[in-house]
């Protein structure tokens, strides 16, 4: 059961705590980011590292298109490659957007959430397929 930290006269009981609020504060500049993947691990610390990226396929450094009657032609394009790779290989870049660094005793708790939420969605779907 929780009790109330703080000053107390020395005869004063702690009063029993029924109920704690959560105060969200959301800073000036928060913007939601787009991820699709993570890399990291636990740190010699015990903290759980998370670098979320966005994988997606690399832009070209530069495109040329010919103009043929005042109009692009897309099929004449051509790609200057900022990696060079060999014409087997397929190259794709991660953009870390952000790093998380999670304490190895809230991994669970945040792990369970994030199910949580996947399956409240799964439901949503089912329901909506059987409609």
């Amino acid at each position: 059961m929780a009790r109330a930290r703080g000053r107390h006269g020395a005869n004063e009981t702690p009063r029993e705590i029924k109920k704690v609020r959560f105060i969200y504060h959301v800073p000036d500049g928060y913007e939601p980011v787009y991820v699709n993947g993570v890399h990291g691990g636990v740190t010699p610390r015990g903290d759980l590292v998370c670098n979320f990226f966005l994988e997606h396929q690399e832009l070209p450094e530069e495109e040329r298109v010919e103009v043929q009657d005042g109009e692009l032609k897309a099929e004449t394009a051509t790609f200057k490659r900022r990696i060079t790779c060999a014409p087997s290989e397929r190259v794709f870049v991660r953009d870390v957007r952000v790093g998380v660094i999670i304490p190895l005793h809230q991994v669970e708790s945040i792990a369970r959430w994030m199910l949580d939420k996947l399956k409240d969605y799964q439901s949503l779907q089912e329901i909506k397929d059987n409609d």
